[in-house]
């Protein structure tokens, strides 16, 4: 495919998603992928409830920056990868992995409270918590490529998420580590 034309795929509705390379600009606009790292551990009842919004972008590492040099910024997508604390290949009862229901939610409101609520939600997926592994939910909704100013958080009509929730895990144990990236795009140079 020639670098002047545009790679694209079909989005889950139907509509075509464009897939651009991060970091790069685009006339009057540029990407940015920014990101964040954060540790699991369960509950003393060994739960766990993550999500990651689009308009948690504002706690990237790199957000300040940007909101200071830009107008207004839009999240295209949201990725999670995960990485787990524990050894692959486990013989304690301490250290038995479990499943983790994750959802792509198109609301940005959906929090279920167990996994069993979890994954009757549409496109839930399982895995692991004792090997690595990537999910994304891109914008999907006219509402949520509308820009915001950099000065406020996306508003809550214009929200998207990853959510994952899990049940007995280890108690009180740190699983893993979240790798969080939100590819962004700023225009509006300041």
């Amino acid at each position: 495919m020639s670098a002047k034309k545009k790679q694209t795929r079909k989005a889950a509705n139907g509509g075509e998603v464009i897939r651009l390379n991060p970091d790069r600009k685009l006339g009057d606009t540029v990407l940015k992928r920014m990101t964040s790292v954060s540790v699991l551990t369960t509950t003393g009842g060994g739960a766990l409830a993550v999500q990651t919004r689009n308009s948690d972008v504002t706690g990237a590492t790199e957000f300040s920056s940007f909101q200071a040099r830009y107008v207004t910024y839009r999240v295209l997508k949201v990725v999670w990868h995960f990485f787990p604390r524990r050894p692959v290949n486990t013989t304690t009862a301490a250290d038995v992995p479990g499943a983790l229901v994750v959802t792509r939610d198109p609301s940005g409101v959906v929090a279920p409270a167990n996994t069993t609520l979890a994954w009757a939600i549409a496109h839930a997926k399982v895995f692991s918590s004792a090997r690595p592994w990537s999910i994304s939910n891109s914008a999907s909704e006219e509402d949520h490529l509308l820009w915001t100013e950099s000065s406020v958080t996306i508003p809550t009509t214009n929200r998207f998420q990853l959510y994952m929730t899990a049940n007995s895990l280890p108690l009180t144990t740190a699983v893993g580590d979240l790798f969080i990236e939100w590819i962004t795009e700023w225009r509006g140079s300041q």
